[in-house]
């Protein structure tokens, strides 16, 4: 079998196994579960093969407690992925790894060491292209934090249903505290006796 339908054999089996799993495509392989399906003849060839996926965005290559994992993507966010500049692509992926609680552009910075106007001109393009967002954080509300467009942010970020907006939903609290304000008053409170 030729290294190019090894390596389209190798991503459907991954992609429909991710899909299948509760995880789905945040589910990832590790070397043996790649070898167990048999496609490539030895490790080297599957390495070979790995990187072609990487390459073509298809894979992604990461690390967890010190090995080697893949993650599977889809070929539409690989499409736009391989239409990226180099800049885009390494803020993208470090936006990425974050999930659904985002990255302070400060912590961007210092991760992917690109200067300020170059980091400032790729997340614009990236944001125009509706592949990131900003968001509000109510821990940190003067930082300005990215992350990826189809995330939920996490209710360490938005506060939960106790915040709307970024802001302490008072009209909720108040609504909650109203009842059971007057339950404890009409159960506790006793005339006196005159």
């Amino acid at each position: 079998m030729e290294a190019s339908s090894k390596g389209d054999v190798l991503y459907s089996r991954c992609l429909s196994a991710a899909r299948a799993s509760p995880q789905g495509l945040d589910y990832v392989f590790y070397q043996n579960d790649l070898t167990v399906m048999g496609i490539a003849d030895n490790p080297g060839d599957l390495l070979a093969i790995c990187q072609d996926l990487v390459a073509s965005h298809l894979f992604q290559a990461m690390t967890m407690d010190g090995v080697l994992v893949w993650g599977v993507r889809e070929r539409e966010g690989a499409g736009k992925l391989a239409a990226l500049t180099s800049d885009e692509r390494l803020i993208y992926g470090h936006i990425e790894s974050t999930s659904t609680t985002g990255i302070w552009t400060k912590a961007l910075k210092a991760k992917t060491n690109l200067h300020q106007t170059v980091m400032t001109r790729a997340l614009k393009s990236l944001e125009t292209k509706r592949l990131i967002k900003p968001i509000k954080s109510v821990k940190y509300p003067a930082r300005k934090i990215y992350m990826l467009s189809h995330l939920i942010p996490s209710e360490d970020v938005t506060g939960g249903p106790w915040f709307a907006d970024g802001e302490l939903d008072l009209d909720l609290i108040k609504a909650l505290t109203d009842p059971i304000l007057h339950w404890v008053q009409a159960r506790s409170w006793k005339e006196a006796p005159r």
